[in-house]
């Protein structure tokens, strides 16, 4: 009688525990395919395409613009990546030297402010593009657009963004 209650204990305990990780499992996120996905698409082909009624002659002053932008910043993407390999470095060395760290730190919030910068002005010259009805369009949904940039579940999320 012990011998099968503690096999009975056994496979109860071993049914929980795989329900328990099956349930953790994330599975293929087929229920995201909504309109987070569409806009995330949209924002990363930079055509623009959420705003209404914006013409040809007004999607290629936009384009022009995101590509200087992005020629703007990529020097200070990639230094800013530099300094946070360097700050790790600085981090996990056998002896540390915090004052290296913070001026670390602080050059990469300098790259970081100047980062910013640029985005401000390149969406305040977006803005001069759009007509009013645009513009207010634009103001409500650039955050929706900054949310959706970055910071993906997994890679199921990206790649059904680039479908």
């Amino acid at each position: 009688m012990k011998k099968i209650t503690a096999i009975l204990s056994i496979i109860v305990v071993s049914v929980l525990l795989i329900s328990g990780s099956l349930s953790a499992q994330k599975g293929n996120m087929n229920g995201m395919k909504g309109n987070k996905n569409m806009m995330y698409s949209n924002y990363q082909k930079g055509s623009f395409q959420n705003i209404p009624n914006i013409s040809d002659e007004q999607k290629t002053q936009l384009k022009t613009k995101r590509t200087a932008m992005m020629k703007e910043v990529l020097p200070l993407r990639n230094s800013l990546k530099e300094k946070m390999a360097h700050l790790n470095t600085l981090s996990s060395a056998a002896e540390v030297d915090m004052k290296a760290i913070n001026k670390q730190i602080e050059s990469i919030g300098k790259d970081r402010v100047a980062m910013m910068k640029i985005r401000a002005k390149f969406r305040q010259e977006v803005r001069k593009v759009l007509t009013e009805d645009q513009r207010v369009y634009f103001d409500m949904h650039n955050n929706m657009m900054k949310k959706n940039k970055g910071y993906h579940h997994g890679m199921k999320m990206k790649q059904n963004a680039c479908k």
